[in-house]
């Protein structure tokens, strides 16, 4: 007999078991067992057309009581099968165990559909082809498949294709929802050449009730390009198809192009085309694995994973991507958000970022999770957007100072820890917490890093360790002229909330009108509390008193412009309750004068509390 999984344990045939819509008149799972025990064998005609095949197991099937059961084909001799003759339903069973079926003609060689509604079904589930026949389709015409099926529950789908190439649209297998949804598939496909492989669709919503569902699929397909130039995509979702809370495995080979490669090892594109799935299709909550590698025939390797649009995703997957050997694109991947996966990655750089690879596993801080190797993201502008992902560290360059900055959590993981690395030369500021989602912590000075952990319920970053800030000048800064207060470019720190130590030491020479003076103060962005308390001491040539209280935006007045260099010292604590920016000015009482701080002067904050 041929395999029939997942079923029950008896004598004699045992199959899947398929009973009555629940309630009254539902019949017992040994009932349905001895209900199903009904068998036709078949044997080949041997008339090559196929014809005579195809018409012979389609009045088998339609023989078949109402509470299913299976026909049988016996491994006697070739069958040939006239493709587009032979349709099953809920309940229905092909078993060909030891076959080899030659296609003939365009169309399915097995068509499995249920084209009524669940609720009103007398049998729950259970249909398809077993035993792992060869299917062929070197005689077909037109487009064709070996199997295409959906809309059942627990449709089962066993079986080798070759050579299904004669249309465009040709394909190794098609599990399409038309009428409802096809959940609990599972199947075991090996697909060796064909215009396309293994594909998940919503091809046409015929009942306006079919849905992208394909739940807790448990589907094997293996593949075998051996012909070179063949561009066949290995497993394909389309049209807005959903694989959830399953299992997709996809093992094998492929091969490469002379031109630009189409094919992919993994292809998820388009939408739902309205009605009950306008989806995206993805896969979601799902074990996900792959170990494919490709010839090094030709130039164009096969994408890995290809992506029709932003909106299509592999989201909360985990497992093992291998693609060991050959030539393999790499992965068009949108965004990182559209691939949240948990899992050993190898082969293709751009999701080994997101995944994590053995080649380059690194270990996080004490406390922390294993993450992979991460590129470093390399800031361009103000206002660039930082993705997380599921990385446990996030490394940084730029070429300059950037402000605005977005550390964004699209995963969402509850308390997800990341260490983000600044490796320039210069520091870089994170916006305000509603845009950048980063709560404490704005600043990231050059050549540090600063650990945050990620609260679901805020949608925020908190910084876990305190803040320190320095910023001093390697060259002088001089005033413009005017009477205008002026921000001394280089000096300023950014305080999120908390209890900072503030110093400052600014080395000062004047120019100008003799007897006019100059006034340092701090613009500050945020909130102080009334409990700060700021210290400004004037070191001139008379040593002048300190000048003390709790607005850090009081101004202090400097001695009388002179052109010997004096300093202006200044300490303070600060009770930060509205994060914002700190930043030293100057101003000058007398048109025409200027200020001059010198190079070596510096603020230093550090967060206490």
């Amino acid at each position: 007999m041929g395999f029939y999984p997942f079923a029950p344990s008896s004598g004699g045939v045992t199959l899947p078991v398929s009973v009555p819509n629940g309630g009254t008149g539902a019949v017992t799972a040994a009932a349905a067992r001895t209900s199903l025990s009904v068998m036709q064998v078949l044997y080949p005609s041997g008339v090559t057309s196929g014809v005579t095949d195809a018409a012979n197991i389609a009045a088998a099937i339609a023989a078949l009581p109402a509470s299913g059961g299976v026909v049988r084909l016996a491994a006697s001799g070739p069958w040939y099968i006239q493709c587009g003759q032979i349709t099953g339903t809920t309940g229905q069973y092909v078993d060909a165990e030891g076959c080899y079926i030659n296609a003939t003609g365009a169309g399915d060689v097995f068509r499995f559909v249920d084209t009524t509604n669940y609720a009103t079904r007398t049998l729950v589930g259970g249909a398809g082809l077993l035993g792992f026949p060869v299917i062929d389709g070197t005689h077909t015409t037109g487009n064709s498949c070996p199997f295409h099926g959906g809309d059942i529950l627990q449709l089962a789908a066993y079986y080798q294709a070759c050579n299904f190439t004669a249309g465009t649209t040709s394909k190794n297998g098609w599990f399409d929802n038309q009428y409802w949804f096809t959940e609990q598939l599972h199947a075991r496909i090996y697909a060796l050449n064909g215009t396309a492989g293994v594909v998940f669709d919503n091809s046409a919503n015929v009942s306006g009730s079919a849905t992208s569902s394909f739940a807790r699929a448990d589907v094997d397909v293996y593949l075998a390009q051996l012909v070179d130039n063949v561009s066949q995509d290995g497993v394909v979702l389309q049209n807005g198809v959903v694989i959830y809370d399953g299992r997709l495995r996809i093992f094998g080979n492929m091969v490469t192009v002379t031109g630009t490669p189409t094919a992919a090892v993994l292809r998820i594109t388009g939408q739902g085309a309205g009605g009950s799935n306008t989806n995206f299709s993805g896969i979601q909550n799902s074990e996900l694995v792959i170990g494919v590698e490709s010839d090094t025939v030709d130039t164009g390797g096969p994408y890995t994973i290809f992506y029709g649009s932003g909106n299509n995703v592999i989201s909360e997957c985990w497992g093992g991507l291998d693609f060991p050997f050959g030539r393999f694109t790499q992965s068009n991947l949108p965004g990182q958000e559209d691939f949240v996966y948990t899992g050993p990655v190898n082969g293709d750089a751009t999701l080994e970022q997101y995944g994590w690879s053995f080649q380059s596993m690194v270990t996080a801080p004490a406390g922390l999770q294993l993450s992979q190797f991460v590129s470093a993201t390399a800031v361009t502008a103000n206002g660039q957007t930082i993705g997380v992902g599921q990385v446990s560290y996030i490394r940084l360059t730029a070429a300059a100072a950037f402000t605005g900055l977005i550390l964004n959590n699209l995963a969402g993981l509850y308390g997800q820890v990341v260490v983000v690395v600044n490796e320039s030369a210069f520091p870089l500021t994170f916006a305000v917490p509603a845009i950048s989602t980063v709560a404490s912590g704005f600043v990231i000075p050059a050549g540090s890093q600063q650990t945050y952990v990620y609260d679901h319920f805020t949608g925020l970053w908190y910084g876990t360790q305190p803040q320190e800030f320095t910023a001093a000048l390697a060259t002088a800064f001089t005033s413009a002229t005017g009477t205008a207060q002026q921000n001394v470019t280089g000096l300023a720190a950014y305080l999120s909330v908390g209890t900072w130590k503030v110093r400052g030491w600014f080395p000062y020479v004047g120019a100008g009108t003799v007897g006019s003076t100059q006034k340092f103060a701090f613009t500050f962005a945020g909130t102080a509390s009334a409990s700060s308390y700021v210290t400004w001491v004037n070191q001139a040539a008379a040593y002048s008193a300190p000048v003390t209280g709790n607005a850090v935006t009081t101004a202090i007045t400097t001695a009388t412009i002179t052109a010997t260099p004096y300093y202006m010292e200044f300490t303070a604590t600060l009770i930060v309750t509205a994060a914002g920016l700190l930043q030293l000015t100057v101003q000058s009482t007398t048109s025409g004068d200027e200020i001059t701080i010198e190079g070596g002067a510096f603020l230093e904050a550090t967060q206490v509390a």
